[in-house]
């Protein structure tokens, strides 16, 4: 089963587990066990499903629902001020589900925001074996800001222990349409800490500003926001080494 196989199985499962034991998702639900890529995915598919079981549950159920459902078999002359009142009711739904997509779904349509584990899972094999690709090298903070600030990458503030860091350079790509900044700085000790910035608006749930830590497929890494920027620091060094980082 191919990983995009397994995504399309895996989207059809409902959000409340009820289907975690259906002989149906098994392979899919087997593969996630061995791909760090898929898991990620499939954690961040289950948060979206889940956001909209949630809104829909918030919509109140008519109490005549039931019966406009089975029909009274009636015909019914609906006076001009009834269908009026119809009409506000219709455009009173699709205000709602307008205000729905708008809690979802904040930024640009071209360019929808992204839920901020399928971000990680995006950036994260950017870095390869730990030799990412760079589009300058640079010890120097400055010149690695203006050549970022050059071609409209995002860029941020750095943490006290990451600054006093010397870089290695820097590069931009884009995720879903959305410019991110990747810096890298070598550690005391050998080994690197990378470090992504993107608008904080190209994710729909974004960190807050104390840092979340995760591991993933042998990274260690820390989300956080601050000033309209998240960033993730990612490193093969260990949590105790990001810790200390921040």
């Amino acid at each position: 089963m191919t990983r995009d196989e397994a995504k399309l199985l895996l989207q059809a499962m409902r959000p409340d587990g009820s289907d975690t034991n259906d002989p149906a998702f098994a392979g899919a639900l087997s593969q996630v066990q061995t791909d760090p890529e898929l898991e990620a995915w499939w954690r961040a598919q289950q948060k979206f499903d889940r956001g909209i079981a949630t809104k829909i549950e918030e919509i109140p159920v008519p109490l005549s629902l039931r019966d406009d459902i089975i029909g009274r078999r009636k015909i019914i002359v609906v006076p001009r001020q009834s269908f009026l009142g119809a009409c506000f009711a219709v455009a009173a739904a699709l205000v709602l589900v307008a205000v729905i997509q708008n809690v979802l779904y904040t930024g640009p349509a071209a360019n929808p925001p992204m839920l901020s584990d399928a971000y990680t899972a995006s950036v994260l094999p950017v870095l390869g074996d730990d030799k990412p690709e760079l589009g300058m090298t640079s010890s120097d903070h400055e010149r690695v800001q203006a050549w970022l600030k050059e071609r409209d990458a995002p860029t941020g503030n750095l943490p006290a222990n990451l600054a006093a860091l010397p870089s290695v350079g820097c590069q931009t790509f884009e995720v879903r349409g959305h410019t991110v900044s990747l810096i890298c700085f070598a550690l005391k000790g050998g080994g690197l800490a990378h470090l992504f910035i993107v608008n904080e608006r190209a994710l729909i749930d974004p960190p807050g500003d104390l840092p979340e830590y995760a591991q993933a497929g042998g990274w260690s890494t820390a989300s956080w926001s601050e000033d309209g920027k998240s960033y993730v620091l990612a490193t093969r060094a260990g949590p105790e080494a990001l810790h200390a980082l921040l």
